[in-house]
C-alpha cells in the first residue's frame, strides 16, 4: 500500500475493463485518480467505489478523440490537484473488420483516432505541466498486436505499433527533463468482450503458457509499477504481458 501515495494520475478508458480495475487499484495505492471516459453513469459509479474504499478520485467525462475534451481533462487535473504525475493512455478499441471491407472514411479513421491520435494529443497536452514540475510519467496500453500480425485487425495493430514508437520517442526526447514513457502490450485479457467461457477464451487458452487468459488486475499491477518511483530507471520500453502467447510456436502435449 502507498506505492503511489499522493501521485496525480490520469487514467483514460476508466469506465470499464483494464482502465476501471486499474484506476481502483491505483487509488488503493494512494494515487489521486483523474478518471476519464465517455460514460457518465459508469464514471460516477467508479468514483463512488473508489471513495467508499477510502480513495481519492474525480471523473471527467471525456471522448479522447475530441481535442477539446483532452484539453479539459488535463486542465481539470491541474485545477483540482495542481499537478499531473502520470498519464495512463489506456482508452482504445479494436473492432474486427475483414480488410477488403474496411471503410477508410469510418473504420480506419475511427480506429486510428482512438488508438493513436488520441495518445499523441493527450501526451502533448500534458507535457507542459510535467515540464513545469520537472518530472512525469506516461503509460500507454497498446497490444501484442503492435508486434504480431493479426487478421481483421490490421488498422488496430498498426495504430498500436505507432503508440509503441510514440512512447519510445517521448522517452528519448524528454528523458533528461524528468519525463518517462513506457508501453504495456497485453495479450488476451478478460473484459466485457472476453469473459469466462467465451469463444475468445476457448480459442486462446490452448495457446497460452499460463493455461488461461489474463485478468485486468494483472495489467493493473504492471501499470502501478510503471507509475511508481520503483520504475524510475525504466523508460522507453514496451512490456509484453500475455501469458506467454507470443513466446513461440505452440508446443503439443507430451506423448509417451
Amino acid at each position: 500500500m502507498g506505492r503511489l501515495q499522493d501521485k496525480v494520475i490520469i487514467v483514460t478508458g476508466a469506465t470499464s475493463g483494464i482502465g476501471r480495475v486499474g484506476a481502483k487499484m491505483m487509488a488503493a495505492e494512494g494515487a489521486k485518480v483523474v478518471a476519464a471516459g465517455r460514460r457518465q453513469e459508469k464514471g460516477d459509479s467508479l468514483i463512488e467505489e473508489i471513495k467508499a474504499a477510502g480513495g481519492e478520485a474525480i471523473f471527467v467525462k471525456t471522448d479522447v478523440t475530441v481535442d477539446a475534451d483532452c484539453d479539459a481533462l488535463v486542465q481539470a487535473a491541474i485545477d483540482k490537484y495542481g499537478r499531473i504525475d502520470c498519464v495512463w493512455n489506456n482508452a482504445g478499441s479494436g473492432p474486427m473488420v475483414p480488410f477488403e471491407k474496411l471503410d477508410f472514411a469510418t473504420d480506419y479513421k475511427d480506429m486510428m483516432d482512438v488508438n493513436l491520435r488520441a495518445d499523441f494529443y493527450l501526451t502533448q497536452a500534458a507535457i507542459p505541466q510535467m515540464l513545469k514540475q520537472g518530472k512525469g510519467d506516461f503509460i500507454y496500453t497498446t497490444s501484442i498486436g503492435a508486434t504480431q500480425g493479426s487478421i481483421y485487425l490490421q488498422t488496430y495493430s498498426a495504430a498500436k505499433a505507432g503508440t509503441v514508437q510514440l512512447a519510445k520517442g517521448i522517452a528519448l526526447e524528454y528523458g533528461t527533463r524528468g519525463i518517462r514513457a513506457n508501453a504495456i502490450m497485453p495479450g488476451p485479457i478478460r473484459s466485457e468482450m472476453t469473459y469466462e467461457g467465451s469463444d475468445v477464451e476457448k480459442m486462446f487458452t490452448p495457446m497460452l503458457c499460463a493455461g488461461r487468459i489474463g485478468n485486468p488486475e494483472e495489467v493493473g499491477y504492471l501499470a502501478i509499477f510503471l507509475a511508481s518511483d520503483e520504475a524510475r530507471f525504466l523508460t522507453g520500453t514496451a512490456i509484453t504481458i500475455d501469458g506467454g502467447l507470443t513466446t513461440g510456436m505452440y508446443v503439443f502435449p507430451q506423448v509417451d
